[in-house]
């Protein structure tokens, strides 16, 4: 008999329940539709402060950072659609999630999820949440963001 993933994902937590995480992208992108993100950054500088739980339960570390940004590969899912990367402030003011789903995809889940549309890449306004495909040489990726920095 096949299982779903949901159901095979189910059977591994109540096998291994160290597999569950306290924090959720669910959880964290919960306000992506004003750009709200509460204490969602990441600053290993900071030694005042521990590592969110998110990225210290997953012992995730970034691959690259840049520009106060911090860009981390990952293994997740965010309301259903699989994730493959996140962006993450450090001190720049941009937070961004990569779906492994394509945009028609993704954007369904999203207006079904939340009711609205998404802004498009050609109507990009700071503070509103973007949805456009992601070009990083593999077909079918979508990017949605959120970028808060000021533009001259």
């Amino acid at each position: 008999m096949m299982r779903s993933i949901s159901e095979k994902l189910f059977l591994l937590m109540l096998l291994f329940p160290t597999l569950s995480f306290a924090v959720t992208l669910d959880e964290m992108f919960l306000h992506f539709r004003k750009c709200e993100f509460s204490d969602f950054y990441y600053a290993p500088w900071d030694t005042s402060q521990p590592i969110k739980p998110y990225f210290s339960e997953r012992k995730l570390t970034p691959y690259d950072d840049k520009d106060g940004l911090y860009y981390f590969d990952i293994k997740d899912s965010l309301f259903g659609v699989p994730v493959s990367r996140l962006v993450v402030p450090g001190t720049s003011q941009f937070v961004a999630v990569v779906f492994d789903a394509p945009l028609n995809k993704v954007h369904a889940v999203l207006k079904r999820r939340f009711h609205t549309n998404f802004v498009d890449f050609a109507h990009i306004v700071a503070g509103k949440p973007v949805l456009d495909k992601y070009d990083d040489g593999v077909t079918g990726k979508s990017v949605l963001y959120c970028d808060l920095r000021e533009f001259d």
